[in-house]
């Protein structure tokens, strides 16, 4: 029999023991590429290395420079060699076990990272009332649970031996299933991000309160799911399969064909009720207020003097003395000599300067009048602070069921699109 090399007996100790030729460089600290040049004869181990191979696989110093086992005297039968083989690959399949199983409970780790940001970010909020704060520590956690997700991921990832092509896709295949883990890692700490983002909406060293950071975090989690497996199914894993470090099927490109075809239908009517809704603030709410309208001044200048007369019977508290020329004049209150009820007045003219009415101005809060643009001003509409509130009311009404719309169309399509995706 032909005397068999170190490298090759090397080689082939290595793989009745399941591993890979990035792992005995480990154990001896040296590269995979080192390994690799022993196993093809290219050269020869160091001498200081001999003892520390030889412990590895569990035979002496002499039998690994003579390349053989002691007991080896003839090739193993057929029998033995299925023997051998069998148990490197029960070895293998051991070995690719213990290796995802250590990634995920390290993936765990940065899971757990993203998690103590949120809380970190809640006592800040809900405790120390400092929003800002808050954010910016959970901010440094999701930080750095990003960068353990990808360092375990790349740590954690195989390469097929050059002479052992059938283990290609058993080496793929946990490979692909580190990215699925991977990015549903980076997922969980997008979520955790979005939901902390409503922190930055508040000034600094006050709090949000629980309720208002709890809807709009929410609100943000959802919008962030959404935009993220559209970026995800469109770009990214499309990205992803064409690199090799996901496997790709027939699925995603159906789930490309159904996400367009959800878009075509939200993204216009999305944008329409973005558009309605600035249009209902710019417009503001005196259109949709109910105002009093006068045809004549009379009867304009005693609905203001009665609301002038309301407010000073029920807000007035003592009086303010303005001096003029001629005398004083008592705003806010009561004349002190008379004890009549006084008031700042203004005045309508015409385009030629003649004075068209007077109506009581000072005291007079939260009232908005519009003339109208005829020679006489005409007709009069007074807009008081009950019709304006009245307006305010119903405009936040309208936006509001826009809104409503607008979640309830992309509610309407998720569900859809995940039926859709099931029949599939």
């Amino acid at each position: 029999m032909e005397k068999q090399t170190i490298g090759k007996f090397i080689a082939a100790l290595r793989k009745a023991h399941g591993m890979t030729q990035k792992e005995l460089g480990e154990k001896l600290y040296v590269s995979d590429k080192t390994v690799s040049r022993w196993e093809r004869d290219e050269c020869d181990p160091e001498l200081h290395l001999i003892p520390v191979i030889a412990e590895v696989f569990g035979v002496t110093a002499d039998e690994l420079l003579r390349g053989q086992r002691r007991s080896e005297s003839a090739a193993p039968n057929p029998e033995t060699a299925a023997r051998q083989k069998q148990k490197s690959d029960k070895q293998w399949r051991s070995l690719l076990q213990r290796r995802q199983v250590r990634f995920r409970n390290l993936s765990l780790m940065a899971r757990g990272v993203a998690l103590v940001g949120l809380i970190v970010a809640a006592v800040c909020d809900l405790c120390f009332t400092h929003a800002l704060l808050g954010f910016c520590l959970g901010l440094v956690f999701l930080i750095a649970a990003t960068i353990m997700a990808l360092c375990f991921d790349a740590s954690a990832r195989l390469q097929c031996d050059e002479d052992e092509p059938e283990r290609q896709n058993e080496v793929d295949a946990f490979n692909h299933q580190l990215t699925a883990t991977t990015v549903s890692v980076l997922s969980l700490i997008g979520c955790v991000l979005a939901f902390l983002l409503p922190l930055l909406l508040v000034e600094a060293y006050y709090g949000m309160a629980t309720g208002s950071w709890l809807l709009l975090g929410l609100l943000c989690v959802a919008v962030a799911l959404g935009v993220g497996h559209v970026v995800y199914t469109l770009w990214l894993r499309p990205s992803l399969v064409r690199r090799g470090l996901l496997g790709g099927d027939g699925q995603t490109a159906r789930d490309k064909a159904l996400l367009k075809k959800l878009l075509k239908v939200t993204l216009p009517a999305t944008a329409v009720g973005i558009v309605l809704i600035i249009v209902l603030e710019a417009s503001g709410a005196a259109w949709l207020a109910k105002a009093e309208k006068f045809d004549n001044y009379a009867d304009f200048e005693k609905f203001m003097y009665n609301r002038a007369m309301e407010e000073a019977q029920s807000e007035w508290e003592g009086f303010t003395l303005i001096p003029l020329e001629e005398g004083y004049r008592v705003m806010d209150g009561s004349d002190p000599v008379t004890g009549d009820v006084t008031f700042l007045t203004d005045t309508v003219t015409d385009k030629d300067g003649r004075v068209l009415s007077t109506y009581a101005s000072g005291g007079v809060s939260m009232v908005t009048f519009r003339f109208d643009k005829s020679d006489d001003g005409l007709p009069v509409q007074v807009y008081t602070y009950e019709a304006m509130r009245n307006g305010w009311a119903l405009q936040d009404g309208l936006q509001g069921v826009l809104v409503a719309a607008i979640y309830l169309l992309w509610l309407v399509c998720a569900v859809w699109y995940l039926r859709q995706r099931r029949k599939g």
